[in-house]
């Protein structure tokens, strides 16, 4: 149902050197060949970096090697498939999304069906004028130029199951209302604004006192770290992000939006083939961490619950989603649907060894402020939205969505599939 859907269309994908959206559009490239074209929104110095991040960062890559092997030779690639990209140099935290040519962007807006904005930062750490940038005011870049698209069948944007602070209990699929706090937060009141002038005034006040970048970045880092707590947040990603959220659902208005909260996303489970993954992300940093030797204990709570998600499932999911929400002869809509994909992998975390080495002890430490938060929750994610649509896709006997994790064998996935894959394609490298 999903891939006869894409027929035809024109699709504007953000983020694709990073591991989602790339898997994204390997599987939309593989399943549909029939796709019209594809705009691809990548950072880069010039239009010679621009291609040289496309062919080393996306097209350059392992996971596009069963797309590869369909065609008889590179030049029949090219012509059946790469002909079909078009690499833009763009930035999604700047107006206009970076984009310089109006002639071009004109073009776009007249062309674009879909929106695939999968575009952020990911570090819990991050400089807080970078995340804010990325992660805040990117959505409201993308969103004010979907709107100027007058084919646009919908946006969907890659959100986090943590925008919502990983409390005891069910944690509900509920929209962020602007403004809106979390529990415990130290202020009433939430303003995007106040925060974009506080981080102006912060980078005015290091270029006054001639702040050297190693400083620079760790006054920004704090500084998003004390306004994330302040608000109720634990870190600036997961702040920023929700941020990003609340725009979305303050100026939705003439757009459909569909907002998917994943949450930590892991190896491939089958598609292309298991395994593939590319760099270090949540839990993959403390199991890396301890099999370096950089650790030799680390805190937990055996009754804890990991929320993995393989990357391949989170794709389906967004496939069958988009497929099903911006029909346009689908007259059962729902103007916004919140989705977080999961599974409560239910998993005993290594116990605390005892470590004579102070680096093992400040490492370990590192990793607790950073993901002890998440580490250590009690919550859990309701993904009704995500249910209802695995259901209407099945046919009664069998699940066909490809997002059930369920229908996942855990200890084999960990143990045969993603731990090699880590070792592979990470650590080997």
């Amino acid at each position: 149902m999903e891939a006869k859907y894409f027929e035809g269309k024109t699709i504007l994908i953000t983020g694709v050197t990073g591991f989602l959206a790339k898997v994204f559009l390997e599987k939309l490239l593989r399943v549909q060949p029939k796709i019209k074209k594809v705009f691809l929104i990548i950072r880069a110095k010039n239009e010679e970096s621009l291609v040289e991040r496309l062919n080393d960062e996306v097209f350059g890559m392992h996971l596009f090697q069963v797309l590869r092997g369909n065609f008889d030779d590179l030049n029949d690639f090219n012509f059946h498939v790469l002909a079909k990209i078009i690499p833009i140099l763009g930035d999604t935290s700047q107006e206009n999304l970076g984009i310089a040519d109006s002639e071009l962007r004109n073009e776009m807006c007249q062309e674009i069906d879909i929106i695939i904005h999968s575009a952020g930062t990911i570090k819990f750490d991050e400089r807080y004028d970078v995340a804010l940038g990325i992660n805040t005011f990117g959505v409201l870049h993308i969103l004010n130029f979907a709107r100027k698209c007058p084919k646009l069948e919908g946006l969907l944007h890659v959100s986090t199951a943590y925008v919502h602070y990983p409390r005891a209990g069910v944690i509900l699929e509920t929209p962020f209302r602007s403004g809106e706090t979390l529990e415990g937060a130290q202020v009433p009141y939430l303003s995007i604004d106040t925060e974009k002038k506080i981080v102006e005034a912060k980078s005015k006040e290091l270029e006054t006192l001639n702040a050297d970048s190693k400083n620079a970045t760790r006054v920004m880092i704090d500084l998003g770290s004390e306004r994330a707590k302040q608000h109720g947040w634990p870190n600036a990603y997961t702040f920023t992000k929700a941020m990003g959220e609340m725009i979305l659902n303050e100026f939705k208005e003439h757009v459909r939006i569909i907002i998917i909260r994943p949450t930590m996303i892991s190896s491939t489970y089958k598609e292309p083939f298991p395994g593939w993954n590319e760099g270090l992300r949540t839990f993959d940093s403390i199991l890396v961490a301890y099999a370096k030797g950089e650790i030799e204990f680390l805190f937990g709570d055996p009754r804890t619950i990991a929320d993995v998600i393989p990357c391949d499932m989170v794709v389906n999911c967004m496939m069958a989603t988009v497929a099903k929400h911006f029909d346009l002869n689908n007259k059962q809509y729902d103007h916004e649907l919140i989705s977080k994909v999961l599974d409560m992998l239910t998993g005993e975390h290594p116990g605390s060894w005892y470590a004579d080495a102070k680096r093992s002890l400040d490492r370990a430490m590192t990793l607790v402020l950073i993901y002890g938060p998440f580490a250590f929750s009690k919550g859990i994610f309701d993904d009704f939205n995500t249910q209802t649509l695995r259901v209407e896709m099945s046919d009664g006997k069998e699940d066909m969505s490809g997002f059930d994790p369920k229908s996942t064998n855990w200890e084999e996935y960990l143990t045969n599939i993603h731990f090699p894959g880590l070792v592979k394609y990470v650590l080997l490298k």
